[in-house]
């Protein structure tokens, strides 16, 4: 406003929920920061946040997992900036329709002035999840959030938090509330309208099935719900069986397997959204590593609810398509799947509000080149579900893969709209139909079949293996039929990937070996000879919860009943 005064609605509470069992500092270190590390702990840095690490603890910290905080500080920053600026615009609504109700109607409103401002200076809560001993988190001071409520389900656990927090020159009280309880159990207690939070983050140790009914129920309407799962053999088809008891889609093992685990994991949360009259708009969704992050918006609606089930208003049975029982291209059955979520997995103008973000943030992300490589794949993928990769076409004809951008330039010759994906580098996404597609690599065999009878050389950088193609193979099957189509190869220079072109890190290597997830965090117990804090035998005691080292250390007492105990 003229006079530098905003109607800000803060972020009031955080909820941090996360599977494994160690402290974890999740927004930004103050400046007033220990630097002095105690005996028996080591100090790991990440962003500004200095976490105090067990040496001898079972915990682990997790290097994999740099990208994913970064990647979580990025969007929930941005959605933050989003968000309460909408809840600004209707909160000032609201404001002045209820002082002209009090008032006199034909009055007007001076909304700059901080008297009135602070008359409806609302919080809404702000819900994210716990992981494990790493993260740097968000900038609570930039975006408004006031308490930060961190909940684990380990006593250790919620003892190490406060340790961290203190360490990080951060009230137990005020700032970060540390507290021991069941995640569900809270978010189910948030269902109201009037307590709901406006950010969910679920991050557990494999999958988040098991959170989603009581995240979407506590989310707010518009707010953010981060999902994270970490069981992608899973999703990716391995186990099927143990994908439809989880998720409630049958998985399809095949080339597009990644981008496939995220769309079982929206389409599972649009079904349980839709339970309760909501729906949800994907804002930017990935394929990292071991592991697949989504970022939802959930919104209250009954109708738009219904129309997930459609696409559209009329609510009558669909019809099957006439496909047959043989695919027309390869004359093999088909294999069914899903089902899955077929609408666009990304929200292109958020995610190029994220790409500037990383551009005008003052913070240093330790993984800011692979975060603006990722952003981008995703900002130039097509809305089209799936997609195809050129070794697992090639594979099928058992003929060498043509190049990218010569596929592409085919592709965009026949008039087709074509992009990478962010899933594989030799992903390729396409809203051609599969005939073309096929048609295509069958002009690239023609053409080194041709040139395989004139040169030998050609034999050798471009070997077609005759003999796998027996006659019942399917490779045999697709090049049995001629091009229907005449494919052109010239190469054209706009169907290249501006992420390609200026030079930024898609698709990084590994940084060391054994990269990606770790074993589960065990609980230590303590057996007969070590004592507690106040000297008395663990083996004499016996409290809630309390599980001995070993079955000798239990004693068999005979019941009344005869039951031994």
């Amino acid at each position: 406003t003229s006079t530098g005064t905003t109607l800000r609605l803060p972020f009031t509470q955080i909820l941090a929920v996360r599977g494994s069992a160690a402290s974890r500092v999740l927004y930004m270190a103050s400046a007033a920061a220990s630097t002095t590390t105690p005996e028996g702990f080591v100090t790991i840095t990440e962003g500004e946040a200095k976490i105090l690490f067990p040496s001898s603890d079972e915990v682990f910290y997790n290097p994999v997992q740099v990208f994913n905080r970064d990647l979580s500080t990025c969007v929930i920053s941005t959605f933050s900036n989003i968000f309460l600026r909408q809840r600004s615009v209707l909160a000032k609504k609201k404001l002045t329709r209820r002082l002209q109700e009090s008032m006199n109607p034909s009055m007007e409103i001076d909304m700059t002035s901080p008297s009135v401002l602070a008359s409806y200076a609302d919080a809404y809560p702000i819900l994210s999840s716990w992981r494990g001993p790493d993260d740097d988190g968000f900038d609570r001071k930039d975006h408004g959030i006031t308490v930060l409520e961190a909940l684990a389900a380990s006593e250790d656990a919620v003892t190490s938090i406060a340790r961290n927090v203190s360490h990080n020159g951060l009230s137990p009280l005020s700032d970060v509330q540390p507290n021991y309880g069941d995640a569900n159990m809270v978010m189910y207690q948030h269902r109201n309208k009037n307590c709901r939070f406006d950010v969910v983050d679920i991050d557990p140790y494999g999958t988040a099935a098991p959170f989603l009914d009581a995240a979407v129920q506590s989310v707010s309407n518009g707010g953010l719900l981060c999902i994270t799962c970490t069981d992608m053999a899973v999703l990716c088809g391995n186990h099927p069986e143990t994908c439809f008891s989880k998720y409630g889609t049958m998985p399809t093992k095949r080339q597009h397997c990644h981008e496939m685990g995220l769309r079982i994991v929206l389409a599972l949360t649009s079904r349980i959204a839709t339970r309760y009259s909501r729906y949800i708009k994907p804002l930017l969704s990935c394929s990292i590593d071991f592991y697949c992050r989504v970022f939802v918006r959930v919104f209250d609606g009954a109708a738009q609810a219904k129309n997930s089930a459609t696409g559209g208003t009329k609510y009558t049975p669909g019809h099957a398509p006439d496909l047959g029982q043989h695919c027309k291209d390869c004359g093999r059955v088909y294999h069914m799947g899903g089902p899955l979520w077929s609408a666009p997995i990304h929200d292109r103008d958020f995610i190029a509000g994220c790409l500037k973000y990383l551009e005008t943030s003052k913070h240093t992300f330790a993984t800011i080149n692979h975060m603006k490589g990722m952003l981008s794949l995703c900002h130039e993928e097509l809305s089209n579900p799936l997609y195809y990769t050129m070794s697992g076409l090639a594979s099928i004809l058992h003929c060498q893969a043509p190049s990218h951008a010569l596929v592409r330039s085919a592709i965009a010759n026949a008039g087709y709209q074509v992009s990478p994906t962010h899933c594989s580098p030799q992903g390729l996404k396409t809203n051609a139909p599969p005939s073309v597609v096929w048609d295509i690599y069958r002009a690239w065999v023609l053409f080194i079949r041709q040139k395989c009878a004139s040169s030998n050389v050609w034999v050798k950088q471009h070997p077609v293996n005759e003999r796998a193609l027996s006659s019942n193979s399917p490779g045999a099957t697709i090049l049995a039929v001629e091009p229907k189509m005449e494919v052109d190869f010239t190469l054209r220079e706009d169907v290249q990937p501006q992420s390609k072109i200026d030079g930024l890190v898609r698709y990084p290597d590994n940084p060391e070996r054994n990269w990606g997830p770790k074993s589960r965090a065990k609980k230590r117990y303590a057996t007969p000879k070590e004592n507690l804090v106040d000297g008395t035998d663990a083996g004499a005691i016996a409290t809630e919860g309390s599980i001995p080292a070993k079955r000798a250390d239990c004693e068999r007492v005979d019941t009344t009943d005869g039951c031994k105990l």
